[in-house]
């Protein structure tokens, strides 16, 4: 099999567990991404331009990839609680260009929802905005 078909698959294996694709849409996925791996290892085009090789996913798969306990990264597939800037930093991308993209909306955390309601209850516990109101009026 052809290298850059086998790498190709690879990819798009990890994207189709991340997310719902049709037998045409993973065809196609494959196949672009095979012959852009050609074009960089042949020299014709620079690894730069992979930010073009992200999956075009819609706002309502983007939203899905935000879970309960884990929220799926729509480049890699990877699974973790927060898609912190250092693992963005790795695609190359910043958090408000990875909302853009896949379009979310620009103030979605990019949390799991258990990790953000404990975040908020912990705030809600705090009343940092008390202490605030407290230390100016002193």
């Amino acid at each position: 099999m052809d290298e850059f078909l086998q790498a190709a698959l690879d990819i798009a294996k990890a994207q189709a567990s991340v997310r719902v694709m049709t037998e045409d849409q993973l065809a196609d996925y494959v196949q672009n991404v095979a012959e852009k791996i050609r074009k960089i290892q042949s020299g014709e085009v620079e690894p730069e331009d992979e930010g073009s090789a992200w999956p075009t996913v819609t706002p309502e798969e983007a939203k899905k990839s935000i879970r309960e306990n884990t929220i799926s990264c729509l480049i890699c597939g990877k699974k973790c609680r927060v898609l912190t800037k250092r693992h963005l930093d790795k695609h190359g991308i910043y958090a408000k260009e990875y909302r853009e993209h896949f379009g979310l909306k620009k103030d979605t955390p990019l949390v799991a929802k258990s990790l953000l309601r404990e975040r908020r209850a912990k705030m809600e516990e705090m009343r940092i905005w008390e202490r605030r109101k407290m230390s100016d009026a002193e």
